[in-house]
């Protein structure tokens, strides 16, 4: 090949191998790839806050009022107050009061409960009391003292609180019952009455002359005791219906 023929050979493979680093260079330098995706953060798990809806295992250990108890639960933890929600009994001092909180002791007093939430979120009252249904192996400690005319269905959401899960049924059942009237007798009155007379035997352990209290009473196996019968006094007779420590 002559002199002339190989400067041209050379300068065509110097040309080739200009073009072919200027490309690479391109796409190192100029060439905008596309960004790999970002793995995606993991979804830290949902939390529970507050209470279960419901907690079985509580003993009631006082009745306070016709719609307060004191409970005490079955494990670790202290006695607290339960305020039943949705309803609202007489005020302390009256007759009507006494016989409200007499009826909630027939229903829950020394008895297990479980406590339901109401449904609404709120746990607990201005007074540091728990909002909870009481409800007993036969149904609902709450809806009965309004079937019975004990309590009315208030605290809801006619009245600017939150609604609670029961609140139909507790509005239903007030306009369908009859209000307690001062004077009239107890189912707990009517059988201690006919108890008396008839001086049929409960099968309990015999009254003794006196008791101090109610546990005593409960102690010896003598409660409910009943008027005209050893042991009874008006002392324990809070509410004077004729029966002490029901």
């Amino acid at each position: 090949m002559s002199q002339t023929g190989r400067w041209i050979t050379g300068a065509i493979v110097g040309g080739l191998i200009a073009v072919v680093a200027v490309g690479v260079c391109g796409k190192v330098v100029g060439a905008q790839e596309a960004p790999t995706p970002a793995t995606p953060a993991a979804t830290p798990p949902a939390t529970t806050t507050g209470k279960p809806a419901q907690q079985a295992g509580y003993l009631v250990v006082d009745v306070i009022d016709g719609d307060t108890v004191r409970v005490r639960p079955a494990g670790p933890g202290g006695e607290q107050k339960v305020r039943l929600i949705g309803i609202d009994a007489p005020e302390t001092g009256s007759c009507a009061a006494s016989a409200a909180t007499a009826a909630l002791e027939t229903l829950v007093l020394n008895r297990t409960v479980t406590l339901a939430m109401g449904g609404d979120g709120e746990d607990l009252d201005p007074y540091g009391r728990a909002l909870r249904y009481v409800d007993t192996a036969e149904g609902d400690a709450g809806l009965s003292l309004i079937n019975d005319g004990y309590a009315i269905a208030r605290y809801d959401s006619r009245d600017g609180y939150g609604r609670h899960t029961r609140q139909d049924v507790y509005i239903a059942a007030d306009a369908a019952s009859p209000a307690y009237t001062c004077g009239q007798p107890s189912a707990a009155t009517t059988e201690g009455t006919a108890r008396a007379t008839t001086g049929a035997t409960t099968g309990k352990a015999p009254a003794a002359a006196s008791y101090p209290n109610c546990a005593a009473a409960r102690a010896a196996g003598a409660a409910p005791l009943y008027a005209g019968q050893p042991g009874y006094s008006t002392e324990l007779d809070r509410d004077g219906d004729g029966v002490a420590c029901e």
